[in-house]
């Protein structure tokens, strides 16, 4: 049976055969770290391995929302990999806790009310005014201050007045301590806050094995042969600024068109292996 009209004209057209893609639903195949290979379920994404393994697939925090587990699950998960319950527990910072305020009574605290059920008791306090009868500032304030935005450093602005009334001495600062980081190990090698899976254990060994030296770059016999012809022709091995600026610019042998620092990390490994002036230009 011969081909069908369709298929003929569809033969002719310029317009390629639309394919879908459907990597996204291929099962992934690591092959970046052995040990990573080796402890990889197929039958999980991407998100769900790397919480097993007690890593983290992305450092920002998810979007899009959480997977929600049963208690037992979450319970494990969190034992497992601490760092990504962490990351899952996001708290902002900067948003004002109202559950202590009313707003029926004008943002009026519910231990300043009477007859509030709270431990908080109204307390008096020296104030200082101005000509207008406005409140300048607290003389002597026992109560808390308040601080919706938890600033750290708003418990550090007193005035000097106060610490010479108070008679406090304070300590000079000597810096940060060095913390170390949760899932770190100190100089003895013990792991540090919590206990890690195996599979970090492992590639934290492996992150730790010492590098060896290194090597110099190899250089080509073709290579080699064209700094000769450079060499030969300005007349040194070891050119100065000038002189690597001129082989820069030379288009005829110098084609490629290296740069000055380029050229002189080449001749730096062409005069180690030997190179030199053969002939006089």
């Amino acid at each position: 049976m011969g081909r069908s009209v369709r298929q003929k004209r569809k033969g002719r057209s310029s317009r390629p055969v639309i394919k879908q893609s459907n990597s996204r639903k291929r099962p992934l195949n690591p092959t970046g770290n052995a040990i990573i290979a080796e402890n990889w379920n197929k039958d999980e994404t991407l998100t769900q391995n790397y919480r097993r393994l007690g890593l983290m697939n992305r450092l920002k925090l998810p979007s899009g929302g959480v997977e929600r587990l049963g208690a037992d699950a979450v319970s494990e998960r969190t034992s497992a990999n601490p760092k990504a319950s962490e990351l899952s527990r996001h708290t902002d910072p900067f948003k004002i806790d109202n559950s202590s305020y009313d707003l029926s009574t004008n943002g009026t605290s519910k231990g300043a009310r009477v007859g509030s059920k709270t431990t908080s008791a109204i307390s008096e306090v020296r104030v200082e005014r101005d000509a207008d009868g406005r409140i300048v500032r607290v003389i002597n304030d026992a109560a808390p201050i308040h601080n919706p935005l938890n600033d750290p450093l708003n418990d550090l602005e007193e005035s000097e007045d106060d610490e010479e009334d108070n008679g406090k001495v304070y300590e000079e600062w000597g810096g940060f301590a060095d913390e170390t980081k949760p899932g770190k190990k100190n100089k003895a090698g013990a792991n540090l806050s919590f206990a890690q899976t195996p599979v970090v254990d492992a590639l934290e060994r492996m992150a730790n094995q010492p590098v060896g030296p290194k090597q110099p770059r190899y250089q080509s016999s073709a290579e080699r042969d064209w700094l000769q012809n450079l060499v030969d022709y300005y007349g040194s091995a070891e050119p100065n600024d000038d002189m690597l600026a001129r082989m820069a610019r030379d288009r005829r042998r110098n084609a490629f068109q290296r740069t000055a620092n380029d050229l002189r990390r080449r001749l730096a490994v062409f005069r180690s292996k030997g190179g030199a002036v053969s002939r006089s230009s």
